[in-house]
């Protein structure tokens, strides 16, 4: 018979339940069980306090992909000073954080070097599943809105239930789109229908380059008298014909900025994903959006950022073009998510939290 701190060891290493219970391994070792896991919720309906809940109630550390954008790192740097979460970054690492957070890009993969156990949490899966860490990582966390294209491959699924007070596509109203005589969007029923209200953003998604963003800022500013933030790699205002440069990088303390109940924000790849425009008194939020042309389904839900949990009940309105109404109803009649509950055909994993 062999020592029982080599029968352990054996165990350890296999990590399969059956060799496990086979050596019968010793009383003071403490096996979990791996899993990966999808967490699905619609857009803008709570699954960035989900990633928290995840955080917290981890016994391992966390890493967490986010999304290659800065504005994005600062939403969830500040989110994480609110809450006390120790965190890390490449540039800035801590070992006894409780969660790293990377940007989804290769320099930062190359310049981190990941615990032995941890928890990986992907947020916006569909376009950070695909990194060095996932063959690495204990558990994993699949966060998206959008996983219509995922191959089986979850232990479990854990659905977010939106609040009473979340507004998502059900909730919007969508409308035509209204063209002038040169077949360009015609803004100024949309602008006399924004500044109708108490107040709130008017996001324009329309512009697939930035030439055009900050072409079409111009133009507005000077047929209407309201500050047009205008979000890319330089970020604007404009007012008047006159533009100012914005250093500021987190989107809440722009808005908090600007000293106007309306606010025109023009973005593009800014307005995708991971990004909520709002005050940071949530006060000041989308009321309005004007949609381009979409590819899929998931691009359409991904550039809704109009979507959110809102506690003003307001009257949402989304300008889309006319041919594509028709693709909005046909997704609402088939809006259940219907994705199996699907577990790998293979032994159970373990793993240990320290080896002895």
């Amino acid at each position: 018979m062999l020592p029982q701190d080599l029968l352990d060891l054996i165990a350890m290493f296999s990590g399969s339940y059956r060799v496990i219970r086979t050596l019968k391994t010793s009383p003071s070792i403490t096996f979990h069980q791996k899993n990966v896991s999808l967490v699905y919720g619609q857009v803008q309906s709570g699954k960035t306090s989900m990633i928290f809940n995840l955080i917290q109630q981890s016994t391992l550390p966390c890493v967490l992909i986010i999304q290659n954008s800065l504005l994005v790192l600062q939403q969830y740097k500040q989110r994480m000073d609110t809450q006390r979460i120790s965190y890390s970054t490449v540039y800035q690492q801590n070992p006894s954080a409780k969660v790293t957070i990377l940007m989804n890009n290769s320099h930062q993969y190359s310049k981190y070097i990941p615990p032995l156990h941890f928890s990986l949490i992907m947020d916006e899966s569909d376009l950070t599943r695909h990194n060095p860490l996932l063959p690495l990582s204990t558990n994993q966390f699949h966060v998206t809105a959008t996983p219509f294209r995922y191959k089986p491959i979850f232990d479990r699924i854990i659905r977010i239930t939106p609040p009473e007070d979340y507004y998502g596509i059900e909730k919007v109203n969508y409308l035509n789109k209204p063209y002038d005589e040169c077949g360009t969007t015609d803004y100024v029923p949309i602008v006399d229908d924004f500044t109708a209200n108490d107040g709130g953003i008017l996001l324009i998604s329309e512009f697939n380059f930035v030439s055009e963003m900050h072409s079409q800022a111009g133009i507005l500013s000077l047929k209407f008298d309201l500050p047009i933030l205008v979000l890319s790699t330089q970020k604007k205002i404009y007012r008047r014909g006159k533009s100012n440069m914005v250093s500021e990088n987190n989107i809440s303390k722009i808005i908090d900025s600007i000293p106007s109940k309306h606010i025109i924000v023009i973005a593009n790849r800014m307005a995708n994903r991971g990004l909520s425009f709002t005050s940071t008194d949530f006060r000041t939020h989308i009321t309005h959006q004007v949609f381009g042309k979409w590819h899929s389904i998931t691009s359409f839900l991904q550039k809704s950022r109009i979507f959110g949990v809102y506690k003003d009940q307001p009257n949402l309105k989304a300008y889309v073009p006319p041919d594509f109404i028709k693709k909005i109803i046909l997704y609402k009649s088939k809006i259940s998510l219907n994705i199996p509950l699907y577990k790998p055909n293979k032994e159970n994993l373990y793993y240990i939290d320290k080896p002895i």
